[in-house]
Formats: C-alpha cells, sequence, structure tokens
C-alpha cells in the first residue's frame, strides 16, 4: 500500500488472547462453557518441503503438550448467554 493511502477496511484485532476472550464474553454477561486451543495444519508453509515439515513438527508439539497450549493460533470458544427468568415480580415480554 502507497504510504499515503488509507486502509478502506481497517482491522482492530481485541480478542486475539484467551484472557481477552474471557473478559469481553464475560463483560457482557456469557458463562463459560469450553475453550479449546488448536495448532491446525501448517498448509501455508507448503510452499516448502523443509519449511512445512518443520511446520508440522511445531503442530504436532504444540497440540501434544498442554503446557504448551498457549503457543496455539486459534481459539475455539463455546459461551452461553443465560436465559431470562420471569418470575411472578416481573412482566413477561
Amino acid at each position: 500500500m502507497p504510504p499515503n493511502a488509507s486502509d478502506p477496511h481497517p482491522t482492530y484485532y481485541r480478542m486475539n488472547s484467551l484472557v481477552a476472550v474471557r473478559r469481553a464474553l464475560k463483560s457482557v454477561g456469557f458463562t463459560e462453557e469450553d475453550i479449546l486451543m488448536v495448532e491446525a495444519e501448517p498448509s501455508y508453509l507448503m510452499f516448502s518441503v523443509p519449511s512445512f515439515l518443520l511446520g508440522v513438527g511445531y503442530e504436532r508439539i504444540v497440540n501434544h503438550s498442554e503446557a504448551l497450549s498457549g503457543l496455539r493460533a486459534c481459539i475455539l470458544a463455546c459461551f452461553r448467554k443465560p436465559v431470562p427468568r420471569y418470575g411472578a415480580d416481573t412482566a413477561a415480554l
């Protein structure tokens, strides 16, 4: 992009860590059901056999060890928004 050009669709990454996802969703009332961190296959490295093999090794190592889960790139999260409960003291919509 030229130096004077502006991005027509700027991107702001605000929920790209486990801590940020939990904080953002809990702050609006969601409860955590399950979170899974995974490292996907390194298909983006298929331009070179050595780089692909290194990527496969990395993927296998970080997916095998829970201690290395923070190094995984993909966050799959399931959160639930509580259903409002209507009682005798509240009006149903």
